[in-house]
């Protein structure tokens, strides 16, 4: 028996019902999914697990403010990037007045400090404003000791470790006249004429390495053999080995455009908590500031993270 024309039009009904139901659902998933902010939904659960942060000192007027710039894990570095709405809820969970931020001091955590103020405590006036960015990373307010660079929050560092005394240290060094100076072009004597600055880099389970810097700023002659240039700026790092202590890193620059950067020594901190401490540098390059990191791995030290020196996150 042949269907009627009534159940035939039934029918056809129901499967254009039908069709017109999945059209409908497809719509309202999609509008669904466009209402959720999935970067506010990233952003808000990274603030709840109370991540380890990195955080950079920088200069304001007369003001030192303190940034976070990156996340800490055991892998190493992690460059701190979120959303506007992001931003402003970690300035109110995690950087509101009160909250304790340890300063780094020679690998080592210092006491305790707490923030005063931050960023969007007074919406009408925020501690920076930085004119047309759209995306501004927060900076408090935080008293910190005096030639402090980097501060933590919710990371452990080491409370104690070998340090040299100060005779060990210029132990350490005695030998870069003889070993290194001559293998850069300074003749004997001439490191006289450099600025030396000594750091510790500190580690759990063996003798501290030394990171020697010297700068020489007085006025060079130029000379179109770059080799012929005597270096300006010098780090060594001196490391404990058999024989005693060895260069086990050399950085040498004159400093002129279109060579290698200057690299200003900040501190020596263990950013990745493997026992040995990381190299954090200032370095002009070509495209601007830099904050660059340097660890030793597989018995060299290489360039481990870099961060401009960026407030506006676009």
């Amino acid at each position: 028996m042949r269907p009627s024309l009534k159940t035939l039009c039934a029918g056809v009904v129901t499967v254009v019902a039908l069709c017109g139901c999945d059209k409908v659902k497809e719509k309202l998933y999609a509008t669904t999914e466009a209402a959720v902010d999935q970067s506010w939904v990233r952003d808000s659960a990274f603030v709840a697990r109370s991540p380890r942060l990195l955080f950079r000192t920088v200069k304001k007027d007369a003001e030192t403010l303190t940034i976070p710039i990156g996340v800490l894990s055991n892998s190493g570095i992690r460059t701190l990037r979120m959303s506007k709405r992001g931003w402003n809820y970690l300035d109110v969970v995690t950087l509101n007045a009160g909250q304790p931020l340890t300063p780094v001091q020679d690998g080592l955590p210092a006491s305790a400090a707490k923030v005063r103020q931050r960023m969007w405590e007074n919406a009408a006036s925020p501690v920076d404003t930085i004119t047309g960015c759209p995306n501004m990373i927060p900076a408090v307010k935080v008293s910190l000791p005096a030639g402090t660079h980097l501060a933590v929050m919710n990371y452990s560092l080491p409370t104690t470790m070998k340090s040299l005394s100060s005779g060990e240290v210029e132990d350490a060094v005695s030998s870069i006249p003889q070993l290194v100076a001559p293998m850069i072009g300074i003749r004997a004597g001439q490191l006289s004429q450099y600025t030396r600055r000594l750091h510790q880099v500190l580690r759990i389970d063996e003798p501290p390495a030394v990171l020697a810097e010297y700068h020489d700023e007085s006025a060079q002659t130029d000379t179109s053999v770059v080799a012929t240039r005597r270096p300006r700026h010098l780090i060594i790092v001196m490391e404990k080995g058999v024989y005693g202590y060895r260069p086990g890193w050399v950085y040498s620059t004159t400093g002129k455009p279109n060579e290698r950067p200057i690299l200003r020594f900040l501190e020596a901190m263990d950013a990745d908590g493997d026992g040995r401490a990381e190299l954090f540098f200032d370095v002009n390059t070509p495209i601007g500031p830099h904050l660059l990191v340097f660890r030793k791995k597989l018995d060299a030290w290489t360039e481990m993270w870099r961060r401009p020196p960026v407030r506006c996150d676009v």
